[in-house]
């Protein structure tokens, strides 16, 4: 490799200063949230139905935490020196498989919440069914991701350093694998995450609206029960024999009668009604993760497509601010693999008194360490 290659490698490296501590901080982010929410959900909460999928997504998660971020700072210090050919098939397969699969999981997960809140009456997912939808998502992952290893190496091209052009190499499309195989393969995956993307989100439409109609029930059920308490009180105080007094009294037993037939129809007992808050505190958690996965996976397909054809003269024209924002937005989808389990301590209160109670060990030895996990508790 000459010299001016390294040295302007070296000048590339210190452009991307900036993006490589963000990289590392979102890593350590990543990593310390899902081994956590894997951890705890794995090992220390029960096993419900509404939990079934987050071990396996946090699990994900980390995997390609791991991977989406090792890379991205392997190419900042080498970007222009990359030698290694194995290497770089090996991680763009890495970081392809992992954020499919987790992007396909949570198709799934849409897939389950849809027939458990729009369709509760109708087929459900049993244990065998999300056992195959797993299965079948981690060897769909794998062979969408094999092609990978055949396109991606090392690239050798020029770029202009004061008016001179430096031969470089990279890590990316190799140019002989260049043609309408590769193109068909890259276009292909673009469009098969644009749908996944648009499929989940219009799963997701129908539970929102059917969440909100339920809410809306139980908000008209608790004006009801306060409409019905001085009712009652005023029924009990009129003691007036007139008939004026009769009728009305007569009136608002009726109306007390016909809010409380309603009231007994739209709310259901305490424990089902528990167990529903439950379940759409939970399905509001995964419309969040959703939501996150959109937002951040949107800007690195965009750009892909965008600096696909020349990535030489697309990348290394930009000033110092441009190029890290690009970068950035480039690598957006890590947000995704990194918000997940803080989502999850959000909402599932339980998921959250299990990781404080696995901060504070000390619980049955030191007082002072249960005073401060549920003044933390309380505080959150």
């Amino acid at each position: 490799m000459n010299s001016t290659a390294e040295e302007y490698n070296l000048i590339f490296r210190e452009k991307m200063y900036f993006n490589t501590v963000l990289t590392s901080v979102l890593m350590f982010l990543g990593v310390a949230g899902n081994a956590a929410a894997l951890y705890l959900y794995a090992f220390r909460m029960s096993r419900t139905e509404d939990r079934y999928f987050i071990p396996f997504l946090a699990a994900v998660d980390l995997v390609a935490c791991v991977f989406g971020c090792v890379f991205p700072i392997v190419i900042n210090f080498y970007r222009l020196v990359f030698v290694w050919e194995d290497i770089c098939k090996w991680m763009y397969f890495s970081v392809w498989c992992t954020s499919t699969l987790s992007a396909v999981m949570l198709f799934v997960i849409a897939i389950y919440r849809y027939l458990k809140v729009c369709r509760p009456d109708g087929r459900q997912m049993t244990m065998n069914k999300r056992r195959i939808a797993l299965l079948c998502s981690v060897l769909g992952s794998i062979i969408l991701s094999l092609p990978l290893l055949h396109f991606m190496g090392q690239i050798r091209g020029s770029v202009n350093l004061k008016n001179m052009d430096i031969n470089v190499t990279s890590c990316g499309l190799k140019k002989e694998r260049v043609g309408p195989f590769s193109n068909l393969y890259f276009l292909s995956g673009l469009v098969l995450s644009f749908i996944n993307m648009v499929c989940t989100v219009a799963l997701y439409i129908p539970i929102g609206l059917t969440i909100y109609k339920r809410f809306d029930s139980i908000r008209n059920s608790k004006r009801i029960r306060k409409l019905l308490g001085p009712t009652n009180s005023d029924l009990s105080d009129d003691r007036q024999s007139d008939s004026t007094s009769e009728s009305r009294k007569e009136a608002n037993l009726k109306y007390r009668h016909s809010l409380q037939n309603v009231l007994d129809t739209s709310v259901c007992k305490k424990k089902n009604s528990h167990r529903r808050r439950v379940r759409h505190n939970f399905t509001s958690m995964f419309i969040t993760i959703v939501v996150f996965y959109v937002i951040s996976y949107l800007p690195t397909l965009i750009l892909i497509i965008v600096g696909s054809k020349d990535p030489f003269k697309f990348w290394f024209r930009l000033d110092d601010v441009s190029l890290n924002i690009l970068v950035i937005l480039k690598r957006s989808y890590i947000i995704n693999h990194v918000v997940n389990p803080y989502i999850y301590g959000y909402f599932d209160l339980h998921f959250r008194r299990q990781f404080m109670q696995s901060v504070f060990i000390c619980k049955e030895q030191s007082g002072g360490c249960i005073a401060a996990s549920n003044w933390l508790l309380g505080t959150i």
